[in-house]
């Protein structure tokens, strides 16, 4: 059986920024507040050429009711 590699990057903190909230780090809760983390979007690139790229995120605020 062959593998098949793919990368997991976790969304908030590593490919965009987390936004700072009531004294937290928080996901972003709007589209204005989603901004890339500087370089993400070239890491990306660079590593979906060798690898798919699956980008993950647990939203804890769901968990919250937010």
């Amino acid at each position: 059986m062959s593998r098949r590699s793919a990368v997991f990057l976790d969304r908030d903190g590593v490919v965009n920024r987390a936004v700072e909230r009531d004294g937290g780090l928080f996901s972003p809760m709007a589209v204005a507040e989603f901004v890339l983390e500087t370089g993400a979007e070239s890491a990306v690139r660079a590593l979906a050429e060798v690898a798919p790229v699956i980008i993950v995120t647990n939203q804890p605020e769901i968990a919250r009711g937010v």
